[in-house]
């Protein structure tokens, strides 16, 4: 009964639906051909094409027709592209994780890859910015109350870049 409902299902373009019942079918009754092919058939439908070929072939293992043996020759070049496409994919996917993994090797060992001195340009970043906070809240001086102090921080202060930029009366009139 599945099965004769997954062809049904096919014959109304309802591919999902054909799938699920010949799904059925085929735990009811392993042997029974008419659910791979029209578990085979829906696949094909919805473009999964190595999953149709392998349905088709277990189909035609159990119950030898020629309209199977057609549609599995028709669907057979697009299964091998889908296959080779995935083997592509698979392998691309090998090598960026084997390269991914050897740079983060040796970044963690302090060898030169992908990001040369990695470690020593943090640490020197973080030195410096910890003796410029260390510079700029032992000379704050004056201020308000509270924490508040008065004008320009000490950071801005000392870039001779920024301080001349805000001496610039356009860049003060967008504040």
């Amino acid at each position: 009964m599945y099965a004769t409902r997954a062809s049904l299902y096919i014959k109304m373009k309802k591919p999902n639906a054909a799938i699920r019942d010949s799904d059925a079918a085929s735990k009811i009754n392993p042997d029974y051909a008419k659910g791979y092919q029209s578990c085979g058939v829906a696949s094909a439908m919805l473009g999964r094409w190595e999953e149709a070929f392998k349905d088709l072939q277990l189909a035609l293992q159990l119950d030898c027709g020629e309209k199977l043996i057609a549609v599995l020759k028709k669907i057979e070049p697009n299964a091998k592209i889908e296959r080779e496409k995935r083997r592509r994919a698979e392998a691309q996917a090998k090598k960026q994780e084997q390269s991914s993994d050897s740079s983060s090797s040796r970044r963690a060992e302090g060898m030169p890859g992908g990001f040369p001195g990695a470690d020593q340009v943090d640490q020197a970043a973080y030195e410096t910015a910890k003796k410029q906070e260390q510079s700029s809240s032992s000379r704050r001086s004056g201020g308000m109350p509270g924490g508040f102090h008065g004008g320009m921080p000490d950071l801005i202060m000392n870039d001779p870049g920024l301080t001349a930029a805000f001496r610039d009366p356009e860049v003060m009139a967008a504040f």
